[in-house]
Protein backbone atom coordinates (compact mmCIF):
# COMPACT_ATOMS: atom_id res chain seq x y z
CA UNK A 1 0.00 0.00 0.00
CA UNK A 2 1.27 3.33 -0.79
CA UNK A 3 3.71 4.29 2.34
CA UNK A 4 2.75 7.70 2.67
CA UNK A 5 -0.82 7.61 3.15
CA UNK A 6 -2.33 9.08 6.12
CA UNK A 7 -5.23 8.36 7.73
CA UNK A 8 -7.05 9.05 11.01
CA UNK A 9 -10.10 8.97 12.89
CA UNK A 10 -11.65 11.53 10.51
CA UNK A 11 -11.80 9.33 7.63
CA UNK A 12 -14.98 7.75 9.47
CA UNK A 13 -16.16 11.60 7.91
CA UNK A 14 -17.62 12.03 4.39
CA UNK A 15 -19.82 13.55 2.08
CA UNK A 16 -21.10 11.56 -0.64
CA UNK A 17 -24.25 11.90 -3.10
CA UNK A 18 -25.62 8.44 -3.57
CA UNK A 19 -26.67 6.75 -6.33
CA UNK A 20 -29.74 3.88 -6.77
CA UNK A 21 -28.22 1.96 -9.19
CA UNK A 22 -25.18 -1.10 -8.26
CA UNK A 23 -22.16 0.27 -9.78
CA UNK A 24 -19.28 -1.82 -11.03
CA UNK A 25 -15.52 -0.22 -10.04
CA UNK A 26 -12.78 -1.01 -11.88
CA UNK A 27 -9.34 -0.92 -10.18
CA UNK A 28 -5.86 -2.12 -11.69
CA UNK A 29 -7.08 -5.04 -13.86
CA UNK A 30 -9.67 -6.00 -10.82
CA UNK A 31 -13.67 -5.34 -10.82
CA UNK A 32 -15.90 -5.53 -7.75
CA UNK A 33 -19.83 -4.44 -7.89
CA UNK A 34 -20.82 -2.25 -5.38
CA UNK A 35 -24.08 -3.30 -3.07
CA UNK A 36 -27.48 -1.28 -4.40
CA UNK A 37 -27.30 2.41 -3.50
CA UNK A 38 -23.72 2.83 -2.90
CA UNK A 39 -21.41 5.27 -4.93
CA UNK A 40 -17.75 5.66 -5.88
CA UNK A 41 -14.92 8.74 -5.41
CA UNK A 42 -11.77 9.05 -5.95
CA UNK A 43 -9.31 10.33 -3.42
CA UNK A 44 -6.08 10.69 -4.89
CA UNK A 45 -4.45 7.72 -4.28
CA UNK A 46 -6.80 5.26 -3.22
CA UNK A 47 -10.82 4.83 -4.04
CA UNK A 48 -13.46 5.20 -1.20
CA UNK A 49 -16.48 3.22 -1.15
CA UNK A 50 -19.35 4.99 0.00
CA UNK A 51 -22.13 3.60 1.46
CA UNK A 52 -26.40 4.58 0.80
CA UNK A 53 -27.36 6.87 2.96
CA UNK A 54 -24.11 9.13 3.58
CA UNK A 55 -24.57 12.23 4.84
CA UNK A 56 -22.09 15.45 4.76
CA UNK A 57 -20.56 15.96 8.24
CA UNK A 58 -22.51 13.12 9.76
CA UNK A 59 -19.89 10.86 11.91
CA UNK A 60 -20.47 7.23 10.73
CA UNK A 61 -18.23 4.79 12.14
CA UNK A 62 -17.78 2.91 9.28
CA UNK A 63 -15.05 3.58 6.03
CA UNK A 64 -14.57 1.75 2.74
CA UNK A 65 -11.81 1.89 0.26
CA UNK A 66 -9.47 0.60 -2.24
CA UNK A 67 -5.40 0.79 -2.20
CA UNK A 68 -2.77 -0.02 -4.62
CA UNK A 69 1.08 -0.68 -4.09
CA UNK A 70 3.03 -1.44 -7.22
CA UNK A 71 6.14 -2.00 -4.75
CA UNK A 72 4.30 -5.38 -3.64
CA UNK A 73 4.23 -7.63 -7.05
CA UNK A 74 2.01 -10.65 -6.03
CA UNK A 75 0.50 -12.33 -2.44
CA UNK A 76 3.99 -14.35 -2.17
CA UNK A 77 6.08 -11.11 -1.50
CA UNK A 78 8.14 -11.55 1.33
CA UNK A 79 7.43 -8.09 2.45
CA UNK A 80 3.77 -8.52 2.21
CA UNK A 81 2.54 -8.81 5.75
CA UNK A 82 5.21 -6.19 7.02
CA UNK A 83 3.54 -3.69 4.46
CA UNK A 84 -0.09 -4.42 4.94
CA UNK A 85 0.81 -4.16 8.73
CA UNK A 86 2.35 -0.35 8.06
CA UNK A 87 -0.14 0.41 5.72
CA UNK A 88 -3.27 -0.67 8.79
CA UNK A 89 -0.85 1.57 11.37
CA UNK A 90 -1.33 3.98 8.73
CA UNK A 91 -4.95 4.19 8.02
CA UNK A 92 -5.87 3.68 12.20
CA UNK A 93 -3.60 4.34 14.62
CA UNK A 94 -2.96 1.84 17.58
CA UNK A 95 -4.74 -0.95 15.98
CA UNK A 96 -3.24 -4.49 16.67
CA UNK A 97 -2.71 -7.72 14.03
CA UNK A 98 -5.60 -9.86 15.34
CA UNK A 99 -3.49 -13.39 14.57
CA UNK A 100 -1.82 -14.93 11.01
CA UNK A 101 -3.05 -13.67 7.61
CA UNK A 102 -5.65 -16.00 6.24
CA UNK A 103 -5.52 -16.91 3.25
CA UNK A 104 -8.35 -17.86 0.77
CA UNK A 105 -10.34 -16.72 -1.84
CA UNK A 106 -12.35 -13.93 -2.43
CA UNK A 107 -15.07 -13.70 -5.31
CA UNK A 108 -12.89 -15.52 -8.33
CA UNK A 109 -9.63 -14.26 -6.82
CA UNK A 110 -6.97 -15.54 -4.45
CA UNK A 111 -6.44 -13.13 -1.79
CA UNK A 112 -4.92 -12.54 1.91
CA UNK A 113 -6.94 -10.95 4.74
CA UNK A 114 -5.32 -9.43 7.65
CA UNK A 115 -7.74 -8.28 10.77
CA UNK A 116 -6.51 -5.64 12.54
CA UNK A 117 -8.50 -4.31 16.11
CA UNK A 118 -8.34 -1.29 18.27
CA UNK A 119 -10.97 0.43 20.22
CA UNK A 120 -12.12 4.20 20.07
CA UNK A 121 -12.17 6.82 22.47
CA UNK A 122 -15.26 6.12 23.77
CA UNK A 123 -13.84 2.03 24.41
CA UNK A 124 -16.30 0.73 21.43
CA UNK A 125 -14.35 -1.96 19.66
CA UNK A 126 -13.41 -1.34 15.74
CA UNK A 127 -12.03 -3.20 13.61
CA UNK A 128 -10.35 -3.23 10.35
CA UNK A 129 -9.72 -5.74 7.93
CA UNK A 130 -7.43 -5.44 4.48
CA UNK A 131 -8.48 -7.78 2.02
CA UNK A 132 -5.48 -8.06 -0.70
CA UNK A 133 -5.37 -9.26 -3.82
CA UNK A 134 -2.96 -9.40 -6.97
CA UNK A 135 -3.84 -6.73 -8.97
CA UNK A 136 -2.28 -5.42 -12.73
CA UNK A 137 0.93 -4.19 -11.86
CA UNK A 138 0.59 -4.96 -8.57
CA UNK A 139 -1.31 -5.74 -5.21
CA UNK A 140 -4.66 -4.30 -4.99
CA UNK A 141 -6.17 -3.97 -1.35
CA UNK A 142 -9.59 -2.99 -0.03
CA UNK A 143 -10.64 -2.24 3.18
CA UNK A 144 -13.37 -2.41 5.78
CA UNK A 145 -12.89 -0.16 8.51
CA UNK A 146 -15.97 0.50 11.42
CA UNK A 147 -17.19 -0.07 14.80
CA UNK A 148 -17.96 -3.84 15.27
CA UNK A 149 -22.04 -2.88 15.50
CA UNK A 150 -21.49 -1.19 12.21
CA UNK A 151 -20.07 -3.68 10.32
CA UNK A 152 -21.98 -6.05 11.39
CA UNK A 153 -25.34 -4.77 10.57
CA UNK A 154 -23.39 -3.95 6.65
CA UNK A 155 -22.15 -7.91 7.26
CA UNK A 156 -24.37 -8.66 4.06
CA UNK A 157 -23.55 -5.79 1.97
CA UNK A 158 -19.75 -6.26 2.89
CA UNK A 159 -19.89 -10.01 1.89
CA UNK A 160 -21.78 -9.75 -1.48
CA UNK A 161 -19.57 -6.75 -2.84
CA UNK A 162 -16.14 -9.49 -1.59
CA UNK A 163 -17.76 -12.21 -3.48
CA UNK A 164 -17.90 -9.83 -6.14
CA UNK A 165 -14.56 -9.78 -7.13
CA UNK A 166 -13.05 -10.51 -10.11
CA UNK A 167 -10.20 -9.94 -12.73
CA UNK A 168 -11.27 -7.24 -15.22
CA UNK A 169 -13.27 -8.25 -17.99
CA UNK A 170 -14.25 -11.88 -16.13
CA UNK A 171 -18.00 -12.47 -16.17
CA UNK A 172 -19.99 -11.75 -12.86
CA UNK A 173 -21.16 -14.60 -10.84
CA UNK A 174 -24.74 -14.76 -10.90
CA UNK A 175 -24.64 -15.77 -6.96
CA UNK A 176 -23.88 -14.17 -3.70
CA UNK A 177 -20.17 -14.89 -2.25
CA UNK A 178 -19.48 -18.38 -1.06
CA UNK A 179 -22.93 -19.58 -1.88
CA UNK A 180 -24.18 -22.29 -4.58
CA UNK A 181 -27.58 -21.21 -4.89
CA UNK A 182 -28.63 -17.85 -3.70
CA UNK A 183 -28.26 -15.79 -0.60
CA UNK A 184 -29.06 -17.77 2.46
CA UNK A 185 -28.39 -16.37 6.16
CA UNK A 186 -27.88 -17.96 9.61
CA UNK A 187 -30.16 -15.82 12.38
CA UNK A 188 -27.53 -13.63 12.89
CA UNK A 189 -27.67 -12.61 9.08
CA UNK A 190 -24.08 -13.66 8.63
CA UNK A 191 -23.86 -15.90 4.89
CA UNK A 192 -23.64 -19.19 5.73
CA UNK A 193 -20.59 -20.68 3.43
CA UNK A 194 -16.69 -19.44 4.63
CA UNK A 195 -15.13 -17.09 3.34
CA UNK A 196 -11.75 -18.27 1.85
CA UNK A 197 -13.87 -21.11 0.27
CA UNK A 198 -16.08 -20.78 -2.72
CA UNK A 199 -17.89 -23.92 -4.21
CA UNK A 200 -18.86 -24.14 -7.71
CA UNK A 201 -22.73 -23.84 -8.50
CA UNK A 202 -23.86 -26.55 -10.70
CA UNK A 203 -22.95 -26.85 -14.33
CA UNK A 204 -19.79 -24.57 -14.06
CA UNK A 205 -17.45 -26.57 -12.59
CA UNK A 206 -14.24 -26.33 -15.56
CA UNK A 207 -14.00 -29.19 -17.84
CA UNK A 208 -10.95 -31.65 -16.08
CA UNK A 209 -11.47 -29.92 -13.02
CA UNK A 210 -12.98 -32.93 -11.33
CA UNK A 211 -10.00 -34.02 -9.41
CA UNK A 212 -9.74 -30.64 -7.55
CA UNK A 213 -10.69 -30.73 -3.94
CA UNK A 214 -13.75 -28.83 -2.16
CA UNK A 215 -11.85 -28.05 0.82
CA UNK A 216 -9.41 -25.41 1.20
CA UNK A 217 -6.09 -25.84 3.66
CA UNK A 218 -5.45 -23.06 6.29
CA UNK A 219 -1.48 -22.42 5.22
CA UNK A 220 1.00 -24.10 7.70
CA UNK A 221 -1.94 -25.00 9.41
CA UNK A 222 -1.87 -28.56 11.83
CA UNK A 223 -4.49 -31.52 10.61
CA UNK A 224 -6.68 -32.22 13.50
CA UNK A 225 -8.51 -35.50 12.98
CA UNK A 226 -12.05 -36.00 14.74
CA UNK A 227 -14.23 -38.57 15.01
CA UNK A 228 -13.94 -39.41 11.34
CA UNK A 229 -13.37 -35.78 9.98
CA UNK A 230 -9.98 -33.91 9.57
CA UNK A 231 -10.01 -30.01 9.73
CA UNK A 232 -6.63 -27.81 10.29
CA UNK A 233 -6.14 -25.43 13.35
CA UNK A 234 -3.69 -22.61 12.87
CA UNK A 235 -0.19 -23.38 13.90
CA UNK A 236 -0.19 -20.97 16.60
CA UNK A 237 -3.04 -22.30 18.79
CA UNK A 238 -3.14 -25.20 21.24
CA UNK A 239 -5.44 -28.41 20.90
CA UNK A 240 -6.58 -30.48 24.33
CA UNK A 241 -8.89 -33.71 24.85
CA UNK A 242 -11.46 -34.14 26.86
CA UNK A 243 -12.65 -36.81 28.17
CA UNK A 244 -15.64 -36.79 26.89
CA UNK A 245 -14.27 -36.81 23.24
CA UNK A 246 -14.18 -33.09 22.87
CA UNK A 247 -11.36 -31.19 21.32
CA UNK A 248 -10.67 -27.72 22.81
CA UNK A 249 -9.18 -25.08 20.74
CA UNK A 250 -7.33 -22.18 22.12
CA UNK A 251 -6.11 -19.68 19.89
CA UNK A 252 -2.66 -17.99 20.57
CA UNK A 253 -3.22 -16.27 24.11
CA UNK A 254 -5.96 -17.95 25.61
CA UNK A 255 -6.23 -17.58 28.99
CA UNK A 256 -3.65 -14.84 29.47
CA UNK A 257 -5.64 -12.17 29.99
CA UNK A 258 -7.58 -13.52 33.34
CA UNK A 259 -11.07 -13.20 31.33
CA UNK A 260 -12.47 -15.96 29.55
CA UNK A 261 -14.00 -13.99 26.57
CA UNK A 262 -14.09 -16.87 23.99
CA UNK A 263 -13.86 -20.61 23.74
CA UNK A 264 -13.93 -22.82 20.91
CA UNK A 265 -14.37 -26.65 20.72
CA UNK A 266 -15.13 -29.66 18.51
CA UNK A 267 -17.86 -31.57 20.33
CA UNK A 268 -20.85 -33.81 19.54
CA UNK A 269 -23.84 -35.95 20.39
CA UNK A 270 -23.58 -39.65 18.88
CA UNK A 271 -27.09 -39.94 19.56
CA UNK A 272 -28.02 -37.41 17.27
CA UNK A 273 -27.35 -38.92 13.60
CA UNK A 274 -29.16 -36.12 11.55
CA UNK A 275 -29.66 -32.43 11.27
CA UNK A 276 -33.05 -32.55 9.69
CA UNK A 277 -33.97 -34.70 12.80
CA UNK A 278 -37.19 -32.92 14.48
CA UNK A 279 -35.44 -32.57 18.47
CA UNK A 280 -32.15 -30.97 16.84
CA UNK A 281 -32.56 -27.31 18.67
CA UNK A 282 -33.58 -29.16 21.95
CA UNK A 283 -30.69 -31.54 22.06
CA UNK A 284 -28.56 -28.75 20.86
CA UNK A 285 -30.15 -26.08 24.22
CA UNK A 286 -29.87 -29.12 26.87
CA UNK A 287 -26.17 -29.26 25.47
CA UNK A 288 -25.49 -25.69 25.88
CA UNK A 289 -26.74 -25.28 28.89
CA UNK A 290 -24.13 -27.16 30.70
CA UNK A 291 -22.05 -24.71 29.27
CA UNK A 292 -23.75 -21.05 29.64
CA UNK A 293 -27.28 -21.90 30.53
CA UNK A 294 -30.31 -19.38 29.46
CA UNK A 295 -29.08 -19.22 25.87
CA UNK A 296 -32.05 -18.56 23.35
CA UNK A 297 -31.67 -19.78 19.60
CA UNK A 298 -31.61 -16.65 17.05
CA UNK A 299 -33.41 -18.35 14.19
CA UNK A 300 -33.65 -21.40 12.68
CA UNK A 301 -30.44 -23.49 11.49
CA UNK A 302 -29.25 -22.75 8.37
CA UNK A 303 -27.93 -24.82 5.73
CA UNK A 304 -24.57 -24.70 5.04
CA UNK A 305 -21.06 -25.84 3.33
CA UNK A 306 -18.09 -26.34 5.29
CA UNK A 307 -15.54 -27.25 2.99
CA UNK A 308 -16.07 -30.86 1.50
CA UNK A 309 -19.03 -31.12 4.65
CA UNK A 310 -22.76 -30.01 4.43
CA UNK A 311 -24.65 -29.16 7.46
CA UNK A 312 -25.96 -26.11 9.24
CA UNK A 313 -25.18 -23.21 11.13
CA UNK A 314 -26.82 -21.93 14.29
CA UNK A 315 -26.81 -19.03 16.40
CA UNK A 316 -27.62 -18.70 20.12
CA UNK A 317 -27.63 -15.38 22.22
CA UNK A 318 -28.36 -14.26 26.56
CA UNK A 319 -26.66 -13.21 28.66
CA UNK A 320 -23.87 -14.34 31.77
CA UNK A 321 -24.43 -14.18 35.35
CA UNK A 322 -22.87 -10.78 35.38
CA UNK A 323 -25.25 -9.14 32.47
CA UNK A 324 -22.97 -9.39 29.96
CA UNK A 325 -24.29 -10.60 26.31
CA UNK A 326 -23.32 -13.56 25.14
CA UNK A 327 -23.13 -15.90 21.80
CA UNK A 328 -22.92 -19.17 20.79
CA UNK A 329 -22.48 -19.77 17.35
CA UNK A 330 -22.65 -24.04 16.19
CA UNK A 331 -21.44 -24.73 13.17
CA UNK A 332 -22.62 -28.90 12.82
CA UNK A 333 -21.87 -31.13 10.19
CA UNK A 334 -22.47 -34.80 10.03
CA UNK A 335 -19.48 -37.37 11.12
CA UNK A 336 -18.85 -40.85 11.83
CA UNK A 337 -20.15 -40.39 14.95
CA UNK A 338 -22.88 -38.71 14.69
CA UNK A 339 -23.27 -35.22 14.37
CA UNK A 340 -20.44 -32.75 15.50
CA UNK A 341 -19.82 -29.43 15.80
CA UNK A 342 -17.19 -26.56 16.12
CA UNK A 343 -18.86 -24.23 19.20
CA UNK A 344 -17.74 -20.93 19.19
CA UNK A 345 -18.60 -19.43 22.33
CA UNK A 346 -18.10 -15.78 24.03
CA UNK A 347 -18.41 -12.31 24.04
CA UNK A 348 -20.00 -11.28 20.41
CA UNK A 349 -17.29 -8.94 19.68
CA UNK A 350 -14.41 -11.25 20.41
CA UNK A 351 -15.96 -13.77 18.35
CA UNK A 352 -16.58 -11.46 15.42
CA UNK A 353 -12.86 -10.46 15.38
CA UNK A 354 -12.02 -14.33 15.45
CA UNK A 355 -14.58 -15.13 12.32
CA UNK A 356 -12.20 -14.95 9.21
CA UNK A 357 -9.94 -17.67 10.83
CA UNK A 358 -12.71 -19.71 12.00
CA UNK A 359 -14.16 -19.60 8.50
CA UNK A 360 -10.94 -20.59 7.18
CA UNK A 361 -10.85 -23.87 9.39
CA UNK A 362 -14.53 -24.30 8.56
CA UNK A 363 -13.50 -24.27 5.06
CA UNK A 364 -10.86 -27.06 5.46
CA UNK A 365 -12.96 -29.71 6.75
CA UNK A 366 -12.84 -32.99 4.49
CA UNK A 367 -13.85 -36.43 5.55
CA UNK A 368 -11.52 -38.69 7.11
CA UNK A 369 -12.24 -42.12 6.04
CA UNK A 370 -10.73 -44.80 8.11
CA UNK A 371 -9.20 -42.11 10.45
CA UNK A 372 -9.71 -40.91 13.63
CA UNK A 373 -12.76 -42.59 14.87
CA UNK A 374 -13.78 -43.61 11.65
CA UNK A 375 -16.82 -46.52 11.53
CA UNK A 376 -14.96 -50.15 12.25
CA UNK A 377 -11.53 -47.97 12.73
CA UNK A 378 -11.83 -47.70 16.77
CA UNK A 379 -12.96 -51.11 17.58
CA UNK A 380 -14.98 -51.22 20.97
CA UNK A 381 -13.62 -53.94 22.49
CA UNK A 382 -10.34 -52.20 22.75
CA UNK A 383 -11.70 -48.89 24.21
CA UNK A 384 -10.85 -48.00 27.97
CA UNK A 385 -7.66 -47.57 30.27
CA UNK A 386 -4.85 -50.00 29.78
CA UNK A 387 -1.72 -49.75 32.45
CA UNK A 388 2.03 -50.25 31.81
CA UNK A 389 4.22 -50.36 35.08
CA UNK A 390 7.64 -51.83 35.38
CA UNK A 391 10.23 -51.24 38.66
CA UNK A 392 13.47 -51.77 39.32
CA UNK A 393 15.95 -52.02 42.66
CA UNK A 394 19.41 -51.02 43.01
CA UNK A 395 21.81 -53.10 45.45
CA UNK A 396 22.65 -49.09 46.81
CA UNK A 397 18.94 -48.51 47.85
CA UNK A 398 18.20 -46.58 44.90
CA UNK A 399 16.26 -47.46 41.59
CA UNK A 400 13.46 -46.94 39.28
CA UNK A 401 9.60 -47.05 37.95
CA UNK A 402 8.18 -46.58 34.87
CA UNK A 403 3.93 -46.02 34.42
CA UNK A 404 2.37 -44.96 31.52
CA UNK A 405 -1.35 -44.95 31.41
CA UNK A 406 -2.87 -45.26 27.95
CA UNK A 407 -7.28 -44.09 27.17
CA UNK A 408 -8.82 -45.17 24.46
CA UNK A 409 -11.95 -43.86 23.87
CA UNK A 410 -14.78 -45.30 22.15
CA UNK A 411 -15.02 -41.96 19.64
CA UNK A 412 -11.86 -42.66 18.48
CA UNK A 413 -9.54 -40.64 21.00
CA UNK A 414 -6.80 -41.43 23.13
CA UNK A 415 -4.53 -39.58 25.49
CA UNK A 416 -1.29 -41.27 27.08
CA UNK A 417 0.30 -40.31 29.93
CA UNK A 418 3.96 -41.31 30.92
CA UNK A 419 6.04 -40.95 34.46
CA UNK A 420 9.20 -42.09 35.14
CA UNK A 421 10.73 -42.18 38.51
CA UNK A 422 14.84 -42.52 39.64
CA UNK A 423 15.81 -42.57 43.18
CA UNK A 424 18.60 -43.04 44.67
CA UNK A 425 20.94 -42.23 47.91
CA UNK A 426 21.23 -38.88 46.99
CA UNK A 427 16.99 -38.39 45.80
CA UNK A 428 14.91 -38.60 43.24
CA UNK A 429 14.25 -37.31 39.85
CA UNK A 430 10.95 -37.25 38.35
CA UNK A 431 9.80 -37.22 34.23
CA UNK A 432 6.41 -37.21 32.87
CA UNK A 433 5.11 -37.39 29.13
CA UNK A 434 1.63 -36.99 27.66
CA UNK A 435 -0.26 -36.94 24.08
CA UNK A 436 -3.12 -36.91 22.96
CA UNK A 437 -5.18 -38.01 19.72
CA UNK A 438 -7.19 -40.11 17.40
CA UNK A 439 -6.56 -44.37 17.13
CA UNK A 440 -7.73 -46.94 15.10
CA UNK A 441 -6.76 -50.30 14.94
CA UNK A 442 -6.80 -53.20 12.12
CA UNK A 443 -6.78 -56.34 14.93
CA UNK A 444 -3.28 -57.02 14.48
CA UNK A 445 -1.73 -53.20 14.50
CA UNK A 446 -3.00 -49.37 16.04
CA UNK A 447 -2.36 -46.09 15.03
CA UNK A 448 -1.82 -43.16 16.67
CA UNK A 449 -2.24 -39.74 15.09
CA UNK A 450 -1.42 -36.85 17.97
CA UNK A 451 -2.85 -33.80 17.96
CA UNK A 452 0.58 -32.42 17.87
CA UNK A 453 1.47 -33.61 14.30
CA UNK A 454 2.71 -37.13 13.04
CA UNK A 455 1.34 -40.57 13.06
CA UNK A 456 2.57 -43.82 14.54
CA UNK A 457 1.83 -47.59 13.77
CA UNK A 458 2.78 -50.23 16.38
CA UNK A 459 2.22 -53.72 16.54
CA UNK A 460 -0.79 -55.01 18.73
CA UNK A 461 -1.88 -58.37 20.39
CA UNK A 462 -4.43 -59.57 22.91
CA UNK A 463 -3.70 -61.12 25.67
CA UNK A 464 -4.54 -62.51 28.91
CA UNK A 465 -2.42 -62.06 32.19
CA UNK A 466 -0.67 -65.65 32.91
CA UNK A 467 -1.47 -65.24 37.03
CA UNK A 468 -5.01 -63.54 37.32
CA UNK A 469 -6.33 -63.50 33.28
CA UNK A 470 -7.13 -59.76 33.20
CA UNK A 471 -7.35 -58.93 29.68
CA UNK A 472 -3.88 -56.93 28.32
CA UNK A 473 -2.76 -55.13 25.06
CA UNK A 474 0.60 -55.80 24.02
CA UNK A 475 1.60 -53.05 22.29
CA UNK A 476 5.06 -52.34 20.46
CA UNK A 477 6.22 -55.57 23.05
CA UNK A 478 4.87 -53.62 25.98
CA UNK A 479 2.25 -55.61 28.35
CA UNK A 480 -0.34 -52.96 29.31
CA UNK A 481 -3.43 -54.59 31.98
CA UNK A 482 -6.83 -53.12 31.82
CA UNK A 483 -7.20 -50.88 34.76
CA UNK A 484 -11.07 -51.38 34.74
CA UNK A 485 -13.14 -54.99 35.30
CA UNK A 486 -13.45 -57.40 32.19
CA UNK A 487 -13.98 -60.49 31.13
CA UNK A 488 -10.94 -62.33 29.63
CA UNK A 489 -9.67 -62.54 25.95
Amino acid sequence: MPRNLTLAASFLLFCAPWAIAQETVRWHGLELDLPAGWSVESAGDFTLLKPAGWKQGELTGEAYGLLFDAETPNLEDEDLTDTIDSAAEEILAGVTRQGEPVAGKLGSLPARSFRYATKNADGKPVTLTLHVLAGKDGCAALFVLGLDEKLKSREKEITAMLGSLRLEGQKAKKRAFGLGGGKKEDGAGRETVPAGQVPAAKGDKPAGDAEKPEFTRVPGGKELVWNGVAIDVPKDWRTQAGDDGTQILMPKGFGESGVLEEIYALCGDGSLQSLDAPDTMAKLRVALDEIQPGLSPKGDGVAAKFGALRGKTYTFVGENPEGQKVEARVFAFPTQKGIGALLALGFPASLQARQTTLDAMLASLRSKQGEGGAKGAAPAELAGQWVFFASFNANNGGGSSRQKVLTLRADGGYTYVAENVSTNPNGAAWGDQSDAGQWSSDGTSITFRSNGGGARTLSLEKRNHPKNKDPMLVIDGSAFVTATQRAPW
